[in-house]
């Protein structure tokens, strides 16, 4: 028997009483005498970004650290060379055309949590790869995009890819896989699409399905201004058309959310397909007084409907 319940049952009464409280309140507290055990560590894989998910949890994201992979990571594939040069990818965007095994379309409505869950490993950062000239590290500047094949093939905007100042690009999934953009296949830049192929195999496509209606709901996963795998609800507002009368091009606006950073994220329906593609937002003034415009009253979100995508692939069986 421990010393100090030994002296406490030969203690009076009432004394004995109160250290014997004590002492149970204290065994109470650290375990019935035991050392407590220590709480888990932060268990994320800093090359990764991306922090170990538990049952029933999403997964953080340290956005820091998974800026620093891709770019650290990217400085190696262009070291080991790797990587394609920014001018030959630019100078593919003149490709119209091309062929993809492409997944078939969910039937089955879902939560908006499952539909995140669902597309996370489908949606790429894609990375411009670029050196400023106040040090000799290299940078990441980062946009939105995602797989349609499990060969690699995967859809940005046009923009994102026409940017000569930048060495190369490179995608990363979600779990942390960082591979160079080999090639580009197919680009509109009217319709602001450019068709990637990434480097290796076995990737998680997400299915493109054309014209969800006017009144559909939608999601939007993307990184704005660096806020990995964000995601934004919101519905299909209308279709219309931009361009000049000898090239009119069809868009979809959408009220889910996003901004710079978010370009080329898919545009998710409720069975968790890519309905389109993120492009542009339009802001809308009240007034505009010697050029200065003022009190912003609407930001509107404009989309590449996956109609358009698709009319750039021929499907392979």
């Amino acid at each position: 028997m421990p010393a100090a319940l030994m002296k406490a049952f030969l203690m009076p009464p009432l004394p004995r009483m109160l250290l014997l409280i004590a002492l149970s309140a204290l065994c109470a507290r650290c375990g019935a005498g035991a050392p407590a055990p220590e709480p888990p560590c932060d268990q994320h894989d800093a090359a990764k970004g991306i922090a170990a998910e538990a049952p029933g949890s999403s997964a953080a994201v340290n956005d820091r650290a998974l800026n620093d992979a891709i770019a650290k990571t990217a400085e190696a594939l262009i070291k080991d060379g790797k990587t394609v040069k920014m001018a030959a990818l630019i100078e593919q965007l003149k490709q119209n055309r091309c062929r993809a095994k492409l997944a078939k379309p969910a039937r089955q409505e879902r939560s908006i949590s499952e539909v995140y869950a669902q597309a996370r490993p489908s949606v790429l950062v894609v990375s411009g790869i670029y050196k400023c000239d106040k040090c000799s590290h290299w940078h990441a500047t980062n946009a939105t995009g995602y797989v349609i094949s499990e060969s690699g093939v995967a859809v940005t905007n046009f923009h994102v890819v026409n940017v000569p100042k930048n060495e190369t690009l490179v995608a990363a999934t979600a779990a942390g896989r960082i591979v160079p953009v080999k090639a580009v296949l197919a680009a509109s830049e009217p319709d602001d699409i450019a068709i990637l192929q990434l480097d290796g195999q076995g990737f998680q496509p997400l299915a493109l399905v054309p014209d969800a209606p006017v009144g559909a709901r939608v999601c939007v996963v993307s990184h704005p201004d660096g806020q990995f795998y964000t995601l934004t609800e919101g519905i299909v507002s209308r279709y219309f058309v931009t361009g000049g009368r000898k090239k009119e091009v069809p868009k979809m606006a959408v009220t889910a959310d996003f901004s710079k950073g978010s370009s080329g994220g898919p545009l998710l329906d409720a069975c968790g397909n890519a309905a389109g593609m993120v492009a542009s937002t339009t802001s809308i003034y009240y007034s505009t007084e010697k050029g200065q415009k003022d009190n912003l009253q609407m930001v509107l979100k404009h989309c590449v409907p996956a109609a358009s995508i698709l009319k750039l692939i021929e499907p392979q069986e």
